[in-house]
């Protein structure tokens, strides 16, 4: 073993939740490089039972941090067995459209921008989108996926914005393996091929993306800005597609905001807003009814973060600003019970149901 470069008697741990995995079960067993039979059990004891779930990954994570050694060969191989079955199943259980590191999240986020893409002609291959409200979090993501169907440039815009770093970056690298290898669960049934994708990604260094290096985006193809949204400083008519996504509830005055997204749209230009129309304090307070927040003087503007405008508003909204509604989708229906309506204030409580029980939706509008 020292001879290797590893000190005798014990067995550095080269990987842990990453790198390569060993050969499949056979009835029980391991097939080792070496090409021995070695079977593995990984008993459980009822000491942690009762463990709640975080409290265990919280304490393998310190374990792993702080580099694990092993005293055999034997234990060694066991446990990058057992942290293979560990990554397996995460990855499983993190595929989910609520994680925002997921493919699965922005698969979602695609469904409509695919019906729009496919029925309406909203354009990629060339094109110029901006995402308004890109967020934080992994900013720079969704416009990712717009690039790997060829939008020659993505910028994204935010107010609180942070440039991205090596969770994000490891996203990216995701977003692109999967839109290769299976386009499918990225783009559902849209006619996209990996080669096509492969193309599309010149200029990005997908081997530093992989290791987690924020270098490896190409600055050309996605650009991030820091501005408000009603003065995003982008040029007149310089854009084909915007984009938002539980953005447009938020702004306090959503006349400035869909002005400035008309003065930066081409004419015949498209936009995709994404509006949910919920009280947020729901998602953390589920006691509370989804349209909690109508039961709030009316007079303050904003409440809980939200504009309160409701989705049967937002069409004569945007056609004051130039824009028709081509398409739009809604869903997350709600019911409001005579007790619930009766602590509403006006304007909503002379609001009919069908006004109201609406509370998510997506809509497709062109600059006139």
């Amino acid at each position: 073993a020292a001879s290797w470069g590893m000190p005798p008697g014990r067995f550095a741990m080269a990987t842990a939740l990453t790198g390569p995995r060993p050969p499949a079960t056979m009835a029980g067993r391991e097939r080792m490089p070496h090409g021995r039979l070695i079977h593995h059990e990984f008993p459980t004891t009822g000491e942690l039972s009762n463990t709640l779930l975080g409290e265990l990954g919280a304490e393998l994570l310190r374990r792993l941090s702080a580099g694990a050694t092993h005293e055999s060969r034997k234990a060694f191989e066991k446990h990058l067995l057992l942290l293979t079955r560990l990554h397996e199943l995460a990855d499983a259980c993190m595929e989910t459209p609520e994680n925002r590191l997921a493919v699965a999240h922005f698969a979602a986020h695609f469904r409509f921008l695919r019906h729009c893409w496919l029925r309406h002609g909203v354009p990629f291959q060339g094109a110029v989108h901006v995402d308004i409200g890109c967020g934080s979090v992994n900013p720079l993501a969704r416009l990712f996926t717009h690039v790997l169907l060829g939008v020659r440039k993505g910028i994204g815009v935010d107010l609180d914005v942070a440039p991205p770093d090596a969770e994000s970056a490891h996203c990216l690298a995701r977003l692109a393996s999967a839109a290769v290898l299976d386009p499918a669960s990225l783009f559902g049934d849209a006619p996209v091929r990996g080669d096509a994708v492969l193309a599309n990604l010149a200029g990005f260094d997908l081997p530093k993306l992989r290791a987690g290096d924020p270098s490896g985006i190409d600055p050309a193809r996605l650009e991030l800005r820091q501005a408000p949204i009603e003065a995003t400083g982008l040029a007149t008519a310089s854009v084909d597609v915007t984009v938002s996504n539980s953005v447009l509830e938020h702004v306090q005055d959503v006349d400035a905001a869909l002005a400035e997204l008309a003065r930066i749209t081409k004419p015949g230009g498209f936009g995709v807003h994404g509006i949910d129309t919920i009280d947020h304090r729901w998602y953390g307070e589920p006691h509370l009814h989804p349209l909690e927040f109508l039961t709030v003087d009316a007079s303050e503007r904003v409440v809980a973060g939200s504009n309160r405008v409701r989705l049967v508003e937002f069409p004569a909204l945007f056609r004051r600003h130039g824009f028709e509604v081509v398409d739009h989708w809604s869903d997350n229906p709600v019911v409001i019970p005579p007790a619930f309506r009766a602590r509403m204030v006006e304007p909503w409580r002379s609001m009919p149901d069908a006004q109201l029980d609406q509370t998510w939706g997506q809509a497709l509008v062109r600059r006139i």
